[in-house]
């Protein structure tokens, strides 16, 4: 194996959000999964990103990805293929789009035209296309639910649905915020790979800022509270664009760093989610 390069960026940010932080690998050929998971557990980022991009590679084609939290492997990570996409574009900068492929599913990200102020603050925006993922309601998420204990919190859960994580809708905003998680609890939550607590997005002015918050918790995979989350819109956009009958929504994610998305209606299965990568590359620790 050979790093070719090794960089930081900060994803999902705004004028108000910091984003989250991704590494990205540039490898020539993929080492044993042993040596990627050491190369993320020593980086102080959630997630890395690991991607095989030749050097003699000028023609598009489709990029291996894979994502390593702190200790294992994961299914997708939202930040981390847009912090790998963001790379390899500047660095192939006449490819209009690129292709991730992984053992998961396939991800395309390409720049974005969109001209929201909030994506136009001297950075450099990307619109990526994730899967849509269908609710469901299994019996036992009732009594799942009511094990979490927010009543004891004064929260108000108005509906629940399960895909790859558990999501809990709450009555306000203001109730995500209060949240206080036992992260102890919350390791009991059998298949599901994380919670996501979301409500409608506050707006003095509904109409032109229709939307939803969310915050993300997945202690079993070594992230107890994350700080802006990619992968969780393919569980909220497809409820949130249905309960407004929009084609397009403001998510912020309120954690303590601050995350903030644009999502639209792409396909019957598929997502589109616009947001802003920022800073100038920065080496990871062990590099």
């Amino acid at each position: 194996m050979k790093i070719e390069q090794a960089v930081v960026f900060d994803v999902f940010c705004s004028d108000s959000a910091s984003g989250n932080p991704a590494a990205v690998y540039v490898l020539t050929q993929w080492p044993a999964d042993a040596v990627l998971q050491t190369l993320a557990a020593d980086q102080p980022v959630p997630v890395t990103a690991f991607v095989v991009l030749p050097p003699a590679l000028t023609e598009q084609q489709p990029i291996e990805i894979r994502w390593f939290a702190g200790c294992q492997e994961i299914n997708l990570c939202g930040h981390g293929s847009l912090a790998a996409a963001a790379f390899v574009l500047s660095q192939r900068p006449q490819w209009q789009q690129v292709q991730l492929t992984s053992m998961f599913g396939d991800i395309s990200v390409a720049r974005s035209s969109l001209t929201l102020a909030a994506l136009s603050a001297g950075h450099d925006s990307f619109v990526m296309c994730l899967p849509a993922w269908p609710a469901q309601r299994p019996a036992e998420l009732s009594q799942l639910t009511e094990s979490l204990q927010l009543s004891a919190q004064g929260l108000v859960v108005t509906d629940y649905f399960a895909t790859r994580d558990l999501v809990l809708v709450l009555a306000s905003a203001a109730q995500v915020q209060a949240f206080v998680p036992d992260f102890a609890l919350l390791k009991q939550l059998g298949p599901y790979h994380a919670l996501i607590l979301t409500a409608a997005l506050d707006s003095a002015d509904s109409s032109q800022h229709r939307g939803y918050v969310l915050r993300y918790f997945a202690p079993n995979i070594g992230i107890n509270e994350d700080l802006a989350t990619g992968s969780a819109q393919c569980s909220l956009a497809p409820y949130w664009l249905q309960h407004f009958g929009a084609q397009q929504l403001q998510v912020q994610q309120l954690s303590s760093a601050g995350g903030y998305f644009i999502v639209a209606a792409h396909a019957a299965d598929q997502i589109a989610l616009h947001a802003v990568v920022r800073g100038q590359p920065e080496t990871p620790a062990s590099v």
